[in-house]
C-alpha cells in the first residue's frame, strides 16, 4: 500500500488472488476505527503531526477493488466481508420504538460511515452470463475511475492473481483506457504505463 493513505488504489485480484488484497482493505479498516474514535474522543487534534497523519487517514478510502471467478453462488470469496467495507448493511431494528429507532439509525449511519473501507467494488463472474467477463471488462466499464486514478490523482494500481493470461490481458486493459481517456497516441500510452512502473505504481504478484 501507498505511504500516503491520500492517494487512491485500485486492486484487481481475480480468483485467490482477491486474498492479500483483503488483507490490506482489513489493515486500513481498521486505522479507519481507531481515526474515528479519536476524532470522537478530541484526541491529536492539538499535534499537527498527529492531526495531520489522522487527516490523510480520515480520506484514506479511496480504493476500488476488482474481483473475478467462476460463479457468484460458489465462488465469491469474502463476500460479507466486502459488504461491509462498502457500508452494505441490513440492519433490523425491530423491538424499537420510533424515537429509539430514529436516534439509532442516526448513529447506525455514521457507524456504517466509519466502517466504509472501499470506495467501489465491481465483481466479475465468468461462468453465470452466456458471454464470460473477466475483470479486464470491468475495469473497461469504469475507465473514468482508471483515468482519475491513474492520470489525475497520481493513484496506484496493484494487481494480484494467477500468472498465465489474465496480468497481460489487464494490462493491456489499463493502457488502451489511458489512451483513450488521456486522448494519447499507442507509444505515449506504453511510455505511460513504463513511468506507472518505474514509480512503483503499477506493482503486480502473481504465481502460476
Amino acid at each position: 500500500m501507498p505511504a500516503d493513505l491520500t492517494k487512491p488504489v485500485i486492486m484487481v485480484g481475480p480468483g485467490t488472488g482477491i486474498a492479500p488484497f483483503m488483507s490490506m482493505c482489513q489493515q486500513r479498516q481498521q486505522h479507519l476505527l481507531l481515526h474515528s474514535k479519536t476524532r470522537r474522543n478530541g484526541v491529536g487534534s492539538c499535534d499537527k503531526e498527529k492531526g495531520d497523519a489522522a487527516g490523510r487517514g480520515s480520506s484514506s478510502n479511496n480504493i476500488y477493488v476488482f474481483f473475478g471467478n467462476r460463479y457468484r453462488k460458489k465462488d465469491f470469496l469474502y463476500e460479507k466481508e466486502w459488504n461491509q467495507m462498502c457500508g452494505a448493511h441490513n440492519r433490523d431494528d425491530d423491538g424499537d420504538d420510533d424515537g429509539n429507532k430514529s436516534q439509532k439509525k442516526e448513529v447506525e449511519v455514521e457507524e456504517e460511515e466509519e466502517q466504509r473501507t472501499i470506495s467501489g467494488f465491481y465483481a466479475a463472474f465468468s461462468r453465470d452470463t452466456e458471454k464470460k467477463v473477466y475483470v479486464q471488462h470491468k475495469l473497461a466499464e469504469q475507465k473514468e475511475i482508471i483515468w482519475e486514478v491513474l492520470g489525475k490523482r497520481q493513484g496506484h494500481f496493484m494487481l494480484a492473481g494467477n500468472a498465465q493470461k489474465m496480468p497481460n490481458d489487464v494490462r493491456n486493459q489499463v493502457r488502451e483506457i489511458v489512451r483513450v481517456m488521456g486522448k494519447m497516441t499507442e507509444k505515449e500510452a506504453k511510455l505511460f504505463m513504463l513511468r506507472l512502473d518505474s514509480k512503483r505504481r503499477y506493482v503486480q504478484e502473481t504465481w502460476a
